[in-house]
């Protein structure tokens, strides 16, 4: 017999002042995941970055959004700190059968990004997929670094709504 090892998915959600207006559609993006897969782990940040796993399990759909907005979010990102905490907390955790899923605008507050451990995320996993809520043309613009992390992503994507959320898993479905 053979064993099939089910993938593992790591998700990490930016819920900041900048992304506040699709900040309740992504965590409950992230919530949903959760339910559907049987091995994923959630992240939530803003500067620091916080494991939400158990509270998405233990918690109702609303309590752990709302209480999730309430903690962490509108206030200012800073994307280095978030993943200098996921280096400590998960990176060793990631291997070949891990995807990684960033839900974010990579607006950074003109800090520096830390792509060394976004790059160590890419070659250790090598699906890593950045869901980015704002339009293409606004990438890079402002304190938006989105070119510093994009090669290390197997695919960018801009996801503001259901229907592009549809869009994007249909095509992975495809690919799959």
């Amino acid at each position: 017999s053979t064993r099939i090892e089910r993938p593992k998915v790591m998700v990490l959600c930016d819920v900041s002042g900048s992304v506040s207006r699709v900040a309740r559609f992504l965590l409950l993006f992230l919530y949903s995941l959760q339910d559907v897969l049987p091995r994923v782990r959630s992240f939530v940040f803003t500067s620091d970055l916080t494991e939400v796993t158990e509270q998405f399990e233990f918690q109702s759909l609303e309590d752990a959004v709302t209480d999730i907005i309430n903690k962490w979010a509108n206030l200012p990102t800073d994307y280095g700190k978030a993943l200098a905490d996921f280096n400590e907390t998960a990176l060793k955790d990631i291997d070949n059968k891990t995807t990684v899923i960033m839900l974010g605008d990579a607006r950074n507050n003109q800090m520096d990004g830390n792509t060394k451990v976004w790059s160590e995320v890419y070659k250790r996993s090598q699906r890593v997929l950045w869901l980015n809520p704002e339009g293409r043309p606004s990438w890079d613009s402002g304190d938006s670094i989105m070119s510093e992390y994009s090669p290390f992503c197997s695919r960018v994507e801009h996801c503001s709504s259901l229907r592009d959320l549809t869009r994007i898993l249909g095509s992975l479905l495809k690919h799959s």
